[in-house]
């Protein structure tokens, strides 16, 4: 059984963190023992999202509100969320995206091609409900250029040239960015049409 809520506990976000420090090892994006993003998932104008599979941690996304405390990816693109900022826009960013596709496998005797995305969704999900219960203007996100069409069926835009990030073995990133007020209106293709269905704040009150 597949379930999605919100890492509260101390031990809840451990285990995220360890799933993050887990898969994006596997990716290469992890330099020491840690992630340079942690301390902001701890902030309380964060939210860390998880998703779990028969009681399994599976998958993490986290969303950090621009309150004070700026963004993680203000390393590389204060300029352009600056622009952003000087126009009254409140901006969050979308960041620790990861997902261990096989503890799903050996959970999910059905587990398809088709299914990783069904199981991937819910979490963007959260994501776009939580921005709509802070009525947010724009979400923001560094995206490996290899994933970028994802995040374009999304309806993110590219809103920064490619850069790197020193910190994590020089990944490569892109800055995307979702304007809020238009993805209400937008029509997105088939299975996508599941983000756009009425936001569930209960998890955020």
């Amino acid at each position: 059984m597949y379930r999605y809520s919100v890492a509260k506990s101390p031990t809840d976000k451990q285990g995220v963190f360890a799933l993050i420090r887990k898969i994006y090892g596997i990716e290469g994006y992890l330099t020491g023992n840690g992630s340079a993003f942690d301390k902001y998932l701890l902030l309380e104008t964060s939210m860390v999202f998880r998703g779990l599979v028969n009681n399994k941690l599976f998958g993490t996304i986290s969303v950090v509100t621009d309150l004070g405390h700026g963004l993680p990816m203000d390393i590389l693109y204060k300029k352009e969320l600056e622009a952003l900022r000087q126009q009254g826009k409140l901006l969050a960013e979308v960041t620790q995206f990861a997902v261990d596709h096989d503890i799903i496998k050996q959970e999910d005797l059905f587990f398809n091609s088709l299914k990783q995305l069904t199981t991937d969704l819910p979490l963007f999900k959260l994501v776009l409900d939580f921005a709509a219960f802070k009525n947010l203007d724009f979400l923001c996100i560094t995206v490996n250029p290899r994933h970028a069409k994802f995040y374009q069926s999304l309806g993110f835009v590219q809103f920064g040239e490619l850069k790197y990030y020193e910190s994590v073995n020089n990944a490569p990133a892109l800055l995307y960015v979702l304007d809020l007020h238009e993805f209400k209106n937008k029509k997105l293709p088939g299975i996508f049409k599941t983000l756009s269905a009425q936001p569930d704040f209960s998890l955020f009150t």
